[in-house]
């Protein structure tokens, strides 16, 4: 049975102020059920399955067993001959790895039962007050951030792409797309200017003669030219970096 969370259900009442010194018809039920319920909305689901809040069996006629779980919370009564503190104990005693145990309990004998076998205690005040915040952080999260952010890359990862491109110089690649744009405008003038001359020949059936702003004048094909915003143009610019550095 695997648990790493062990609350002395009982003490954690009185702390939250749910216990009383008499219980009318049920009161005692309803007040422990208030208490799991803070205890539920205080973890998470992962949490929850690895927790055990131990109640002491007196008065527990209400419940068909000695031990049931609450929302994944599992809740376990003491017998008629013993108390919650001693199966506290006893969980603490058979556990395999006590150093990654937690005990909520503000009972002097539960803390020395812990710290004999290393495990960490805590006060109940102290647990209600990180089962508050959690409670009041999950209440006040927005509903639609349903869409989950980013993972940080890892240090290795870092490392990683800055071998790959880490002496790229970004301020070439800048003045390099600054030349291709220029580039690209002077095409298209120079494209427009001999589209009007030939429009102009042809209203006037005249041969055009050929310029020196024309001779040199290269049309390129709006299929093999390609934009900066191209992958291929980025892949192409890369492996000329890659060039220039050999």
């Amino acid at each position: 049975m695997r648990f790493d969370l062990v609350i002395d259900g009982y003490n954690l009442m009185h702390a939250a102020g749910l216990a009383r010194e008499r219980y009318a018809q049920g009161d005692l039920e309803r007040c422990r059920t208030r208490l799991l319920t803070l205890v539920r909305h205080g973890l998470t689901k992962e949490q929850r399955a690895n927790t055990i809040v131990v109640f002491d069996g007196q008065n527990a006629e209400s419940f068909d067993e000695a031990e049931f779980k609450y929302h994944g919370i599992r809740v376990f009564f003491s017998r008629s001959h013993e108390e919650a503190d001693d199966v506290i104990e006893q969980l603490i005693a058979g556990h395999s790895f006590p150093k990654q145990l937690r005990i909520i309990s503000s009972d002097h004998r539960l803390h020395k039962a812990g710290r004999v076998r290393r495990a960490e205690v805590s006060d109940s005040e102290e647990f209600l007050i990180q089962l508050e915040r959690t409670t009041r952080r999950k209440r006040d999260q927005p509903e639609d951030q349903g869409i989950p952010l980013p993972e940080k890359p890892s240090s290795v990862d870092a490392e990683k792409w800055m071998e790959e491109f880490g002496e790229i110089n970004l301020s070439e690649i800048e003045a390099s797309l600054h030349q291709e744009a220029k580039r690209e405008e002077q095409i298209r003038k120079e494209a427009n200017l001999l589209k009007k001359k030939r429009q102009e020949q042809k209203n006037s059936s005249k041969p055009i003669e050929q310029t020196s702003e024309t001779e040199h004048i290269e049309v390129p094909d709006p299929l093999q030219e390609k934009s900066p915003l191209d992958l291929e143009f980025w892949e192409n610019r890369i492996a000329e970096l890659d060039r220039e550095e050999f």
